[in-house]
Formats: structure tokens, sequence, C-alpha cells
């Protein structure tokens, strides 16, 4: 069965982290359990992302440093969850300027569009549909998922 794959933003990481009992922390929690445990879902993110979960932490949610790190070690303990390094720092910039959106979110993009021709973002920001970037939210995922064909049993 082919792989599905996905690049993870921000905030899928900060709902399923910072918010409690909300309709979208557990279905962030569900998706990312999904990519962890069974496989068939691969799944992409950036040290961008990294940073900017570690920044949101702390300058919004004044986590403690321990509790941020316990976050940013998870996320890169995570299976079937590559962390990519490459960005497109001119590509971004065509982009930030081209549709006014942040700089963070145009090398996220840039990043994505480095891993894939036909990248896919899952996240709740829709930023990035300005972008023309195929984005999608935890629910259309999971709803993927619910429907994956059954193992056939073997003779």
């Amino acid at each position: 069965m082919k792989k599905i794959s996905y690049f993870l933003d921000t905030t899928i990481f900060l709902e399923a982290l910072i918010s409690k009992d909300s309709k979208r922390a557990r279905e962030c929690r569900l998706l990312l359990r999904r990519i962890s445990s069974e496989g068939y879902i691969e799944a992409w993110t950036s040290s961008l992302v990294i940073a900017e979960v570690e920044l949101i932490c702390e300058r919004v949610y004044h986590l403690e440093r321990k509790e941020i790190d316990e976050t940013v070690r998870g996320i890169l303990g995570m299976r079937n969850v590559k962390i990519v390094q490459r960005v497109n720092i001119h590509g971004a910039l065509e982009l930030y300027e081209r549709y006014k959106t942040t700089f963070i979110d145009a090398l996220v993009v840039s990043n994505a569009l480095l891993i894939s021709e036909h990248p896919c973002i899952i996240s709740y920001d829709k930023d990035f549909d300005k972008m023309g970037i195929r984005r999608v939210e935890p629910k259309d995922v999971i709803g993927i998922a619910a429907v994956r064909p059954k193992k056939r049993p073997t003779s």
C-alpha cells in the first residue's frame, strides 16, 4: 500500500499540546497517534516548525523550559515523522512578497515544496490557502485513515 505523505505545521503540535479538551485538540492527538503507530501515513515537519513550537510555548503560553524540552524531544522522537532541514530562502521571499503572508509560513511552504512536487500541509492556518498549496485539517486525514482498506487474511 502506498503511504500518504503530509507536512505537519506548527498548529497541529500546539493544539495537541496546549488545548486541553477541545475538538481540535482531540483531532490533533488522534492524528499524531495514528501517524506514530499505524505507519501508513508518512509525515514530515521541519526544524522551522519545531523552533516555532518552542517560541510560542515560551512566549505565548509561558511554559517552563523543562516542559518545552520534553515537547521538542517528543516531536523529535515520533515514529513515522521525518524532520527536514532544507529551506529555499529565495523561494520563501518570493512567496512572502507575492502573498503577503508571514515569513515563517512562506519558509514552511518552501520547505514543503522541496520535499514533494505536490505537498499537502496539515494545518489550521488558512494563510497557506493563499499560497496555492493544498491544506487539510486533521479531521480530513483522520477520515481518510478511518476508511483505509483492511488487510486481506493470508491463506
